[in-house]
């Protein structure tokens, strides 16, 4: 760990992008510390507001009464009373594709398994409205779980919604960590709502934040929260959103960044669903299954076979099963409007309705509720 990377971070009262303009300043980390503990250049900084005057008073309290080598002893003292560690840019484990993003994080606080950073592994970004519909829950649970029995760790942000439905269908598939990522100190939990998964991530997973331990979850962070998620990730996948949200904020992050970005499509005036269909409009690629992800991103011989028997299967239905099957999408139907798009019987419909859930290829997801389910 970078003991000065540590130290510049840890200031609570610097704008979020004031550590990057000292190091383009100064050119190193070292060496804005030591320009830092000179008088005469902190009130030059101060004056040119480069540096809060709350900032430059912190920065001197510091000088009075600790060296730095005190300061990181008992700094890391506390980490790991907390069950938190850390990484800095030079470190093995800092995650190699966050140093090419804009104001790349000084240091990286974690608990849990830091393996879940490294280069290798494979990790997608799932986002979503706070609100998610019935539809969009169970598209989050579907398309995550098999992402994670594919091998792909799930990357969200723990919020209440499609973040928290993605870290926990990812936790119950048991196939591969989740790794949330915090907008405040990672011995926080937030929201609380979401302690069961914050729990199960640090045991399964992996919690991370560029904020040090016992800072608290603000709304102005969780922008600056939002270039790591999708920094972290080989491409974002969107679930539902609001035309305003922050969910298309990050996906705008992800572009910056050189993502790829998949949309589920939402039915046409649905609000949860406008987000993600202007997306689609722009260029984001549709997606209906984790195959469609795994077969385009990884270039996975899986996502290819089961896309192939995807299509068999369909190809193998019955005219009935046919007229039932494409009637039914992935937004939750009512049995009677199948019956009605179908023009069968209720007992017919029944009947092949049955044949199609026991085959796979649909799921009553709840009292009287379709959807397809390939």
């Amino acid at each position: 760990m970078n003991k000065y990377a540590l130290w510049l971070n840890h200031f609570s009262t610097f704008n979020h992008d004031t550590p990057h303009k000292l190091i383009q300043l100064f050119g190193d980390v070292s060496l804005v510390y030591e320009n830092l503990m000179d008088e005469d250049i902190l009130a030059e900084l101060t004056y040119r507001e480069l540096i809060k005057e709350e900032t430059a008073e912190e920065i001197r309290e510091f000088k009075g009464r600790l060296s730095l080598d005190d300061w990181i002893d008992l700094h890391i003292q506390d980490m790991y009373e907390s069950g938190v560690n850390a990484v800095t840019q030079e470190d093995e484990n800092y995650p190699p594709q966050l140093l090419h993003i804009h104001e790349p994080p000084l240091a990286l606080y974690y608990r849990g398994h830091v393996e879940l950073m490294r280069a290798a592994i494979r990790r997608i970004a799932v986002i979503g409205t706070r609100r998610p519909t019935a539809y969009g829950l169970e598209m989050t649970r579907m398309l995550v779980t098999g992402l994670s029995e594919n091998g792909v760790s799930v990357v969200s942000g723990m919020a209440l919604g499609v973040d928290g439905a993605a870290h926990r269908a990812a936790i119950e598939a048991h196939m591969s960590g989740t790794v949330a990522v915090l907008g405040g100190g990672v011995d926080i939990c937030y929201p609380q709502r979401n302690f069961d998964i914050y729990r199960e991530t640090i045991e399964t997973g992996l919690v991370v934040s560029e904020y040090p331990p016992g800072t608290a979850h603000l709304s102005v962070h969780f922008p600056q929260r939002n270039r790591i998620i999708s920094g972290l990730s080989d491409g974002l996948l969107v679930i539902e959103a609001g035309m305003k949200s922050g969910t298309l904020i990050t996906a705008d992050r992800g572009l910056e960044q050189g993502r790829t970005i998949y949309a589920v499509p939402g039915r046409v005036g649905d609000s949860c669903s406008v987000g993600t269909n202007h997306l689609i409009r722009q260029g984001a690629t549709l997606i209906t299954c984790a195959e469609d992800i795994l077969s385009d991103l990884y270039g996975d011989e899986v996502g290819r076979r089961r896309g192939k028997n995807r299509k068999g299967v369909i190809d193998s239905l019955s005219v009935p099963e046919m007229r039932v099957f494409s009637k039914l999408t992935y937004t939750p139907m009512f049995i009677d409007d199948v019956v009605r798009a179908g023009g069968m019987g209720v007992r017919e419909t029944m009947s092949v309705i049955d044949k199609l859930e026991r085959r796979g290829v649909v799921r009553r997801v709840e009292h009287g509720y379709f959807i397809r389910n390939i």
